[in-house]
């Protein structure tokens, strides 16, 4: 007998867990629908604040110095920023897929997406100048990384393709956030923190997504396959395996 490590994977648990919760009828449409819009609910209105923030707060607080023209141009670049770091996440939850299971590589994404919206709330005044400018270009970008990791995320057996209900959610609650603080504060006070309110809200909206997540992996998807292979579920790293 000796000891053969693998790699620490939650396949197997995953595998496990469909099996437990499999039925005879499988999932309902409605509770696939509404998982579906409860994970991709928090990545529209992260996005949607951050697009916000970039045309209404940050030409002001951040990129002041620049003129109104190159300000309003810097705060669309930053929108852009999440959607071009597409490829290169997306390989890299590729990998950590393959190598760890959907289960680490949901979980990965959907932390490192909480934590860099909610980071933006924290962000150093206008004073702190380029710190403060590049702090929001590091939040930016984890944001993007983490939404390709969310993307692959495979449609459950016997759900409706992907549709916007939770999309058009997470856009008009961010909108609806940052339109009733800047009505109930004013200019002066939303500038000065007003506008980090939807930013903190977002941790959670990712606790939530998190756990549908976590649900949606109990459910079969296509990508499985009915005949796909059995991997055994390694919690600790090490498997024995005997040897004749």
């Amino acid at each position: 007998m000796s000891l053969d490590y693998q790699w620490p994977s939650s396949s197997g648990l995953e595998v496990e867990a469909r099996r437990l919760h499999a039925t005879p009828a499988g999932q309902s449409q409605e509770d696939l629908r509404l998982g579906g819009a409860l994970s991709r609910f928090p990545q529209a209105f992260g996005m949607a604040a951050l697009s916000g923030a970039a045309m209404l707060v940050f030409p002001d607080v951040i990129f002041s110095g620049l003129g109104r023209f190159l300000a309003l141009a810097a705060g669309l670049v930053l929108c852009a920023l999440p959607l071009s770091l597409g490829a290169l996440g997306g390989a890299g939850f590729r990998w950590l897929e393959r190598r760890h299971g959907r289960g680490v590589r949901s979980t990965v994404a959907r932390v490192l997406l909480g934590g860099a919206t909610a980071a933006v709330a924290f962000l150093p005044s206008g004073g702190a100048g380029g710190v403060a400018a590049a702090f929001l270009v590091g939040c930016a970008a984890l944001q993007g990384l983490a939404r390709s990791g969310l993307s692959l995320e495979p449609q459950p057996v016997g759900a409706a393709p992907k549709g916007v209900a939770g999309d058009v959610a997470g856009l008009a609650l961010a909108a609806l956030l940052m339109g009733g603080m800047f009505l109930c504060l004013g200019r002066a006070d939303f500038l000065a923190w007003g506008w980090r309110y939807p930013f903190v809200v977002a941790v959670a909206c990712n606790i939530v997504g998190l756990f549908a997540d976590l649900r949606l992996l109990a459910t079969p998807s296509k990508r499985d396959g009915e005949g796909a292979p059995l991997r055994l579920a390694t919690v600790d790293g090490v498997r024995l395996r005997v040897e004749p």
